[in-house]
């Protein structure tokens, strides 16, 4: 099977991968017969074995992955096939030779770079280069590469993501632009980005807790001088005659509570209010029960006797 299979992934090592269907793979080597009807008899008879021995003896590192659906399921349904195709180095044939390396670690080693590599390449091609200073992908890779073995991962990936953040204008020189100490310098662009996300994210659920509780104080307040209202009209209305009448004889200079003979709703109103703070009614502490029974809040009072809620008690 390694000797069917050998020239053909050789033709295809300057891609690096060949990607086919199952069924066009069966046709195209002669495996579309009953015996390897099932794909797990094409796996077992044919890949697994002509790959290691591709591995071991020849030049070429082979690994293959399978697509289709429900793949990680115990009823997977196979429809095709994807081959990385790798080269070795003379050291590292010697190496797999003398059994000092499996070829298993290599290509572990190599896919992962190569991981690396293509996911550096496509934060690469979406920066806005000069038309002359465009890249060929061979190019760009090989120049990633010595980015990625000089600064390592982290840092060229945070140095690109800023190239693509915040330079707008096009690249004319991308070896100049990203020379000297560029990816060490923006090594924590990344980092120092989501810092300034949070900060942002602090700040702005900060003044929404601020306009929270400012609309909150605002609802208390009014519901707590439509109850004291009530509760200084009753107080007036529990008065007989007499005493209305007494109590009156106090405010009747003030032309805004009397009005055709008759006590208007602020005369009324004052009239209340002088009789509940005869007694022990106290407004902040009232307006504080409220707003702990009815709101489940706290309200303060700064010196100049002004309410407020604390932005911190606001959820």
């Amino acid at each position: 099977q390694a000797i069917r299979l050998y020239p053909f992934f050789e033709k295809w090592l300057n891609s690096g991968k060949y990607v086919t269907d199952l069924e066009r793979f069966k046709n195209d080597f002669g495996y579309n017969t009953s015996g390897y009807r099932f794909y797990t008899n094409l796996e077992k008879k044919v890949l697994l074995p002509a790959i290691e021995e591709i591995n071991e003896k020849t030049n070429l590192l082979i690994k293959f992955e399978t697509t289709g659906d429900n793949l990680d399921s115990t009823r997977p349904r196979v429809k095709g096939l994807v081959f990385i195709i790798k080269t070795k180095s003379k050291i590292t044939q010697t190496l797999i030779q003398k059994g000092l390396v499996f070829h298993e670690e290599i290509l572990h080693k190599e896919s992962s770079q190569q991981k690396e590599i293509s996911a550096l390449y496509s934060i690469f091609v979406s920066l806005r280069f000069d038309i002359g200073s465009k890249l060929p992908r061979d190019v760009a890779e090989a120049t990633l590469m010595q980015w990625l073995e000089i600064n390592g991962y982290d840092s060229v990936y945070n140095g690109l993501m800023r190239a693509k953040d915040t330079f707008k204008q096009e690249i004319k020189n991308p070896l100049g632009f990203f020379g000297g100490d560029y990816f060490q310098n923006n090594k924590h662009y990344l980092k120092q980005k989501q810092e300034a996300k949070q900060l942002q994210q602090r700040e702005k659920e900060a003044k929404e807790k601020k306009e929270l509780s400012y609309k909150l104080l605002n609802t208390i307040i009014e519901d707590f001088r439509k109850r004291e209202a009530e509760h200084f009209i009753k107080l007036f209305n529990q008065l007989n005659p007499e005493e209305k009448i007494k109590q009156f004889e106090l405010i009747k200079t003030n032309r805004n509570y009397y009005e055709n003979g008759e006590i208007t709703k602020f005369g009324i109103y004052a009239i209340g209010k002088t009789i509940a703070e005869s007694t022990t009614y106290d407004a902040q502490k009232t307006i504080q029960n409220l707003a702990k029974r009815d709101y489940n809040t706290s309200i303060y009072f700064d010196k100049e006797g002004k309410p407020f809620i604390k932005d911190n008690d606001i959820e």
